[in-house]
């Protein structure tokens, strides 16, 4: 699946990509990559409007540690403490917010993995960066 790069978090993201959240984020993914073992080399290439063949559980176990997606593979809009001390600004959490709460129509979606969460994870992803 893929969806264009041209999106409403872009500027944010830009904003913040190098500073305490995107480390913070990136701390989820290392914990996460523990388990699946995706080279951090083929990380640090993946887009955000493809994954590739990169496993999407891998993004359910991130969502699952920043709270974003709970034990029955749901999606929630809401972002845990270390995110939010990552962001600094309430500004920068405003802005979060208002995207996360967005995305909660993925939980309409019909999924195959059950409570696994994979395909909404990537669904969450997708939604993020329309």
């Amino acid at each position: 699946m893929t969806v264009s790069t041209e999106n409403r978090c872009d500027e944010f993201l830009g904003n913040i990509s190098r500073g305490p959240f995107s480390q913070a984020f990136m701390g989820y993914i290392m914990q996460c990559n523990q388990e699946f073992q995706v080279p951090v080399a083929k990380l640090a290439q993946m887009k955000t409007d493809d994954l590739g063949d990169i496993d999407p559980c891998l993004f359910a176990c991130v969502f699952r540690r920043t709270g974003m997606l709970d034990d029955t593979g749901m999606y929630k809009a809401e972002i845990n403490d270390d995110l939010k001390k990552a962001l600094k600004s309430e500004e920068n959490l405003n802005k979060l917010t208002a995207i996360t709460k967005e995305c909660t129509s993925v939980n309409e979606h019909s999924v195959t993995d059950g409570n696994k969460g994979c395909e909404r994870a990537v669904m969450v992803l997708y939604c993020f960066h329309e």
